[in-house]
């Protein structure tokens, strides 16, 4: 006899697909996130960035967890450096944050504000920056020693690019990359920017809040 297995309204049965017998299943968010966020914004003409000097922040300054799904950048040069360099971002956690970044350009997470549901709550106490024309303020925090995640490409004139690449990606089966209190990421120039080149770099990152996880 089959096993026959109820949903949570206790009437409908698990519905199986007829031609290949398999479960129907329909996809749903994790349940584990009470906010959902999808933030995207360009730097300013970034030039002469140290190697390892944050372009981007994202601190949590809160009691919640913030559970990165997905982290995007591009980069376009639009005046060439005095010789050409390979030119290369990465994706980097800090932990122990204990002063937060400063400097470049406020992305506020406040009222609807980059939100998937306009309805959903509202994280508290989460820094989100990106530069202007020059590396944000590091604060006093522990970097890991690798990088996550990285992209580059050789920037040889103007209009050399690193495509839209992604840097971390939690899919199904896969954790997320979860910041408690105090702990952050950041993108920064892995090799440092050259004199005289300039460019903007793009970044996109998913996230959401959640108590735990």
């Amino acid at each position: 006899m089959p096993l026959l297995i109820l949903g949570k309204d206790i009437s409908n049965y698990m519905k199986i697909d007829p031609t290949l017998d398999a479960i129907r299943v329909t996809p749903r968010p994790p349940e584990t996130g009470r906010t959902f966020y999808h933030v995207a914004s360009p730097t300013g003409a970034i030039t002469t960035v140290a190697a390892n000097a944050p372009v981007f922040q994202l601190q949590n300054q809160s009691t919640d967890l913030l559970l990165i799904k997905r982290v995007k950048i591009c980069f376009t040069l639009t005046t060439a450096f005095s010789a050409a360099q390979y030119l290369d971002f990465g994706l980097i956690v800090a932990r122990g944050i204990t002063t937060y970044g400063s400097g470049g350009t406020n992305i506020p997470l406040i009222g609807s504000n980059c939100k998937l549901m306009s309805d959903a709550g509202t994280v508290l106490n989460a820094g989100c920056r990106i530069a202007t024309t020059a590396a944000l303020t590091t604060g006093t925090r522990t970097l890991d020693t690798y990088y996550m995640g990285q992209a580059g490409a050789w920037m040889g004139a103007i209009g050399a690019m690193i495509p839209l690449t992604t840097l971390f990606e939690s899919v199904p089966g896969k954790y997320y990359l979860t910041l408690a209190q105090g702990e952050g990421i950041e993108i920064a120039p892995i090799t440092l920017m050259g004199t005289t080149g300039v460019g903007y770099l793009g970044v996109t990152v998913e996230f959401a809040d959640a108590q735990s996880y």
